[in-house]
């Protein structure tokens, strides 16, 4: 078995994208044609938010308590799902931030959205959640992380442990930065 922190919180990051390519159907392009004046479509992916904008690289070092190589990005368009993750400089630590952000304007399928893929989770948690009062929209703490919603957007940020009470203050603060910048 894997005892690896960060590589065991890939899986979990791994896991919540296949999850969030469940709840939006099959990707197929032929089903996905979307009119040049839809207004979900931007005319460019320059007009989507960044998560790596909503929290600085800077940012994660002051939330982690520790210098963070550059991010990492990636993303899946089937979901609007876009990701940033920050490791740690040390190879010693398991510290790490990652926040993905879901938005309807990257999506290629108009059979979700944002809200409604963060509503989905939220009721697949329930029972085993904690709800953040006055944080964005609606946000609570889950497997994968804090989980927000703001402004139809649905941001999920990941550091750890969520039982550790040392992860939950990373995602707090980290949250009231997402929520503030969204």
């Amino acid at each position: 078995m894997d005892t690896n922190p960060i590589h065991s919180m890939k899986i979990v990051a791994i896991s919540l994208a296949c999850a969030l390519s469940f709840l939006t159907g099959c990707d197929n392009p032929a089903n996905n044609a979307t009119p040049a004046n839809d207004p979900r479509m931007p005319a460019s992916s320059a007009a989507m938010l960044d998560p790596c904008s909503i929290i600085s690289g800077t940012d994660a070092e002051s939330i982690l308590g520790e210098p963070v190589q550059p991010a990492q990005t990636s993303e899946n368009p089937a979901v609007g799902a876009k990701l940033c993750m920050y490791n740690p400089v040390s190879e010693g630590s398991t510290r790490f931030l990652q926040i993905s952000l879901t938005q309807d304007a990257a999506m290629r399928s108009s059979s979700s959205t944002a809200t409604s893929i963060f509503r989905s989770l939220k009721s697949g948690f329930d029972g085993s959640r904690t709800d953040i009062d006055g944080l964005g929209d609606e946000a609570f703490i889950a497997t994968g992380g804090l989980h927000l919603l703001k402004d139809g957007y649905y941001v999920n940020i990941g550091a750890g442990n969520t039982n550790s009470d040392a992860v939950r203050s990373q995602l707090l603060a980290a949250g009231e930065l997402a929520a503030q910048r969204l």
